[in-house]
C-alpha cells in the first residue's frame, strides 16, 4: 500500500504550512508521514490498511477533532469545516484516507447563516 492524500488547513483564511518530515526521525519512518511542505501525506504499509486522518495528526503531535484544529477551538464565533474532494464532510478525525484525496480543513468566523 502506498497512497498520497493531499491536506490543506486554513485558520481564518491563512494557510497553515504543514511541516516536512512529520513521522520521520533518524532511523525510523512511520507509515503515515510527510516528506516536504506540499501537504501531501504519504501512507505506506506492507498491505492494505485503513488509515484515518487522526493517524496523521497523532504523528504530527497536534490535536484535531470536530471541535479543534491545532490551537484553535470551535466557539460562539468560530466554526470548523472540512471538505473532501470538494464535498462537505463530517468525518473529521475519523476520515478514512484514500489515494489522491483532497482534504481541506477550515477554521473561520461564523457567517450569519451559521449563527
Amino acid at each position: 500500500m502506498h497512497i498520497h492524500p493531499q491536506l490543506e488547513i486554513y485558520l481564518e483564511d491563512e494557510p497553515v504550512l504543514i511541516p516536512a518530515n512529520i513521522g520521520i526521525t533518524e532511523g525510523c519512518m512511520k507509515s503515515v508521514h510527510t516528506h516536504d511542505l506540499s501537504g501531501k501525506i504519504h501512507l505506506e504499509y506492507p498491505y492494505e490498511y485503513r488509515f484515518e486522518l487522526k493517524d496523521f495528526f497523532a504523528n504530527w503531535g497536534q490535536p484535531f477533532s470536530q471541535d479543534q484544529i491545532l490551537d484553535r477551538r470551535v466557539d460562539a464565533e468560530h466554526v470548523l469545516t472540512m471538505t473532501v474532494d470538494g464535498q462537505p464532510s463530517q468525518a473529521f478525525e475519523d476520515l478514512i484516507l484514500r489515494e489522491n484525496q483532497q482534504v481541506v480543513i477550515r477554521y473561520e468566523k461564523k457567517t450569519v447563516a451559521q449563527q
